[in-house]
């Protein structure tokens, strides 16, 4: 069973610095101490929440690793709000694999069996999730960390193709007789629910809306702390899914 008090996901070897500006969509400068450090951002969405002067947390990498650049981004504060984003989002499927029994069994006690990047109908879906119950149901996991209006999380929060093509993938698969779930990792407490994007990808939003019937969307919340050199991720309960609005 899924704690609130306990960390579902700790992440050790974390470093803080302040956001300088972002070099493209892939990597930002930071200021630690008296030195810049070029970071990768595992997150190529527009986050226009972003100001220079935030807070960040990141890890270094191996030396032995050739790369680029020598740290990854793994979380960020949005000053305005007061809150730390998750913003590794190769953590989405990591944290839905702890929530799985919570958010697509819906029984806590469930530790359901999960096949991961499973082909069907020639298309990659995150998750088969078996649960205790004998159900099977075919999960792709999102991730956002865009909130507005005191508790609205949107997605996606830049237009995006693939989105619309999993949902389109969930709905044939969901005609053909399978149970079909689109699972949002909203990576930050202060959401209270989550609605399609509707201004930035309007073809996202009217097909999550025309598909509410066939398709199970749920939200889980994350909350996001920082202890010494450890980044800790709570999970804060689902939020309400608004698919039409």
């Amino acid at each position: 069973m899924v704690s609130f008090n306990n960390p579902i996901v700790v992440i050790d070897g974390v470093n803080e610095g302040v956001f300088v500006s972002r070099v493209n969509r892939f990597v930002v400068k930071v200021l630690t101490g008296n030195r810049e450090l070029y970071c990768h951002l595992h997150d190529p969405g527009r986050l226009p929440w972003l100001r220079p002067g935030y807070r960040v947390w990141f890890r270094m990498a191996a030396k032995s690793i050739a790369r680029k650049t020598p740290c990854d981004v793994v979380a960020i504060e949005d000053g305005a709000a007061g809150v730390i984003v998750l913003e590794d989002t190769r953590y989405a499927n990591t944290l839905y694999r702890v929530l799985a029994g919570e958010l697509t069994c819906r029984d806590p006690k469930c530790s359901p069996s999960l096949q991961s990047e499973v082909y069907l109908i020639g298309s990659r879906l995150d998750f088969v999730t078996s649960c205790c119950d004998g159900s099977t149901v075919v999960v792709e996991v999102k991730n956002t960390n865009l909130v507005v209006d005191k508790g609205i999380a949107l997605f996606p929060d830049a237009p995006s193709k693939r989105a619309q093509k999993h949902l389109t993938t969930l709905a044939l698969l969901a005609e053909r007789g399978y149970r079909a779930q689109l699972a949002f990792m909203v990576v930050r407490e202060d959401a209270r629910v989550l609605k399609p994007h509707r201004e930035i990808d309007p073809v996202f939003a009217k097909l999550m809306c025309s598909y509410k019937t066939i398709i199970d969307y749920v939200a889980a919340k994350l909350v996001v702390r920082v202890v010494d050199d450890k980044l800790l991720v709570y999970y804060g309960g689902m939020i309400p899914v608004i698919p039409c609005h």
